[in-house]
């Protein structure tokens, strides 16, 4: 269920409110809040970068496995229109994503969290290179230079930088969803 509240601000224009509660399954969380903030021209595109903004943070400070947005718990995002679009912020404590998904052949899978791509776009092709996502599906990704250069990138390859050999695949758990990328290990 969620609880949307409208504010109104003086500066900020109209700016919204969206509470979601955590999963049950949240598993361990941090004792803090981390914040991403994005602007765009849509509110929808702000959101979405300003959850990745959150994922770089958490990363950031040292936390890979709990870069999961659906893991996170006091999650809240809030936005207000500017003169250039929306500007968004999200909020929310860090979870350890450390669960199981049925595999093939009902083995369990662990899911070691998500996945960074950037450092691995860095590493194959150069410091210039970051993940873009350029369409709205998983399959979406690229390493970019500039606004120019694409190449191709590799979500398995990237999981196994960031979790090492216990990687062994990577699996978007909805394909509609870009930020679903998840490192599997046994």
């Amino acid at each position: 269920m969620l609880k949307k509240s409208i504010v109104f601000t003086a500066l900020a224009g109209l700016a919204f409110t969206v509470n979601i509660p955590a999963p049950a399954n949240a598993g361990i969380c941090l004792n803090h809040k981390h914040t991403g903030s994005a602007r765009a021209p849509f509110k929808s595109t702000a959101e979405i970068a300003a959850r990745q903004k959150w994922r770089f943070e958490v990363m950031k400070h040292g936390h890979p496995s709990r870069i999961l947005w659906s893991q996170a718990k006091n999650k809240s995002m809030s936005c207000s229109k500017k003169y250039y679009g929306y500007k968004c912020w999200a909020k929310a404590i860090p979870c350890d994503a450390h669960t199981t998904i049925p595999g093939k052949g009902g083995d369990k899978e662990v899911v070691l969290g998500g996945v960074n791509l950037t450092p691995w776009c860095a590493k194959q092709y150069g410091s210039g290179f970051k993940a873009k996502l350029i369409g709205k599906t998983a399959g979406d990704w690229v390493c970019e230079y500039g606004r120019r250069a694409h190449r191709p990138i590799s979500v398995k390859s990237a999981c196994k930088l960031n979790y090492g050999n216990k990687a062994y695949k990577a699996k978007a758990l909805n394909w509609q969803d870009p930020f679903s990328w998840k490192c599997l290990g046994k």
